[in-house]
């Protein structure tokens, strides 16, 4: 039951944020496990926010959105444990031990 609310609440997010009038013809559609997404520059956390259709994204929030395919996989909610943030110098995950295993659990 939970998986079924939160797909249904990640397409209603997917929907609206693909009815903003927004030129997004030349941002590239990446898988959100692709590894080839830019690590962006920042001076502080607050340069940062969560992006991409499951939430798996850091990124700066000056930044052109990065948009990726909506799937959902169950490794997907460790991302909830850790912060995205300014670390010497980019936007990424704060990843810690506990996020690994979550990840190693759920996969």
């Amino acid at each position: 039951m939970k998986k079924a609310i939160l797909i249904l609440f990640l397409g209603i997010v997917f929907i609206f944020g693909c009815s903003q009038e927004n030129d997004v013809t030349d941002i590239p559609v990446l898988d959100s496990e692709n590894s080839d997404i830019p690590v962006q520059e920042c001076s502080t956390s607050s340069d940062c926010v969560v992006g991409g259709c499951s939430g798996t994204i850091c990124q700066n929030k000056n930044a052109e959105p990065v948009i990726t395919t909506c799937e959902y996989k169950d490794e997907y909610a460790c991302y909830e444990s850790i912060d995205c943030g300014c670390t010497a110098g980019k936007c990424q995950w704060q990843k810690t031990a506990e996020f690994e295993r979550c990840v190693a659990e759920e996969q």
